[in-house]
């Protein structure tokens, strides 16, 4: 079953989608579908994170990490230990996220979760490098690690100096980057499933734009929120629209245009 949060998402961009009439052929319609997709899904984590809402991204993009990560535990065979992991995951884990609302004293660059870390270890020892495996295996390690800093910004790790918004911001854009690329890559592939490498690029695409123009940014305004240092100043990075997005994207598949 999907997260209800990618549900939600997923509804809004079919019933937006106005995307091609007939005529432009349901290849076309497809492709369109699910880039609107991705796009909804990117600008809905750009919203949750300016609310406040790190939790319940990191819930989120964990949803869909780790799932995959026990697909890739399948794979290699492993098929005790995937079970053992998708129960712990689904009945302990996944709901003491909900946990994270209140900050906790953490030592210098904790992972967020020892179980995430031992699923890591698993997963590199089960699946011996294998190439497609990689992304996910070190987004999930990338992600507990990150974590361990973006959901406790008054934790241990402070220095409480200047340097601290800097040290916020190295854990916070690579959090944002693999929510951002597999959340949109989820809501891509719901629609246009055929069509993995135009999905695949078009999260590449999001999670490039996250990381090198927003996430800086809203990085550096929560940190101030979380810290009690808010100020007047608000968001501002370079906006990407959806036609924009759908065109630069398209451009790459030209026999889908």
């Amino acid at each position: 079953m999907k997260p209800i949060y990618i549900v939600s998402i997923l509804s809004l961009a079919f019933v937006s989608s106005s995307y091609a009439s007939p005529s432009n052929g349901a290849d076309h319609a497809a492709a369109i579908q699910g880039l609107r997709a991705a796009y909804q899904a990117e600008e809905s984590i750009q919203a949750d994170i300016k609310a406040g809402q790190n939790v319940k991204v990191a819930k989120l993009a964990l949803s869909i990490l780790v799932p995959e990560g026990i697909k890739e535990l399948r794979a290699a065979g492993d098929n005790e230990q995937a079970d053992q992991f998708e129960r712990e995951w689904n009945n302990d884990i996944l709901p003491s996220l909900d946990r994270a609302k209140t900050p906790m004293e953490l030592g210098d660059h904790d992972p967020l979760s020892p179980w995430l870390a031992n699923f890591y270890k698993t997963l590199v020892a089960d699946t011996h490098g294998l190439v497609k495996s990689i992304q996910i295996i070190n987004d999930i390690n990338t992600a507990n690690y990150a974590l361990g800093v973006v959901l406790f910004p008054n934790g241990k790790w402070r220095q409480h100096t200047a340097y601290d918004r800097i040290e916020y911001r190295k854990h916070f854009i690579p959090f944002a980057d693999i929510a951002t690329y597999w959340v949109s890559l989820e809501a891509c592939n719901y629609y246009a499933q055929q069509y993995k490498q135009l999905c695949s690029y078009g999260a590449e695409t999001l999670e490039h734009y996250m990381g090198r123009y927003v996430a800086p940014v809203l990085s550096d305004e929560l940190f101030a929120i979380l810290t009690g240092h808010q100020n007047a100043q608000t968001c501002n990075y370079n906006s990407l629209s959806e036609s924009d997005f759908e065109q630069q994207v398209l451009q790459q598949f030209p026999q889908l245009q």
